[in-house]
C-alpha cells in the first residue's frame, strides 16, 4: 500500500512494523538457542541415565543401551530439523526486514549483510546453521558405535 493511500500516520506505523519484524527476529533467535540447550541437556541427560544404569543394573543389559542408541539418534535427527526449521523462520524474516529497509534512510541489516558477503564467502561469514549442524551430528557417531557394539555384544 502507498503512503498516499494510508495516511498521515503511514511512516510511524511502517517504522513501528519495521521494529516488530527485527524484535520478532531476535526472539526466534533466542527461541532457537532455548531450543539447542534442550537437545544438549536432553542428549546430557541420555548419557547420565546410561552411565548410572550400566553402573547398577545386572545381566544382560545390551538391549538398552541398543535402545537408547536409536533414541539418541531419533533426538538428533529432530535437532536438525529444528535448526532447519529455525534457519528457514529466520531466513524469511530477514527476507522481510531487508525489504522493508529499503524503505527506510538506513539499511543496517542490508549494509552488513553486504560486508559479510552475503554469506557466500566462508571467511567472512560462517553461517550458524552450518556450526548448529555439527553437534548433532557429532552425537550421532557415538550413538552409532554404542548401538554397534550393543549388538555385536548380544550376539556374541
Amino acid at each position: 500500500m502507498k503512503s498516499e493511500e494510508y495516511g498521515s500516520n503511514f511512516q510511524q506505523h511502517y517504522l513501528d512494523q519495521y521494529k516488530m519484524c527485527v524484535e520478532m527476529a531476535d526472539r526466534i533467535s533466542q527461541r532457537r538457542a532455548q531450543a539447542n540447550q534442550f537437545f544438549m541437556t536432553a542428549h546430557t541427560g541420555l548419557v547420565g541415565i546410561l552411565s548410572l544404569v550400566g553402573g547398577l543394573a545386572k545381566g544382560d543389559i545390551y538391549w538398552i543401551y541398543a535402545c537408547a542408541g536409536v533414541f539418541g539418534i531419533l533426538m538428533c535427527i529432530a535437532w536438525l530439523v529444528t535448526i532447519n526449521s529455525y534457519q528457514q523462520l529466520n531466513s524469511g524474516k530477514f527476507k522481510i526486514i531487508l525489504k522493508m529497509e529499503q524503505n527506510l534512510p538506513a539499511a543496517p541489516y542490508g549494509d552488513e549483510w553486504q560486508v559479510l558477503g552475503e554469506g557466500a564467502d566462508a571467511k567472512k561469514y560462517r553461517q550458524l546453521t552450518t556450526v548448529e549442524c555439527i553437534v548433532p551430528i557429532l552425537f550421532i557417531v557415538p550413538y552409532l558405535f554404542v548401538i554397534v557394539l550393543s549388538l555385536y555384544k548380544s550376539i556374541t
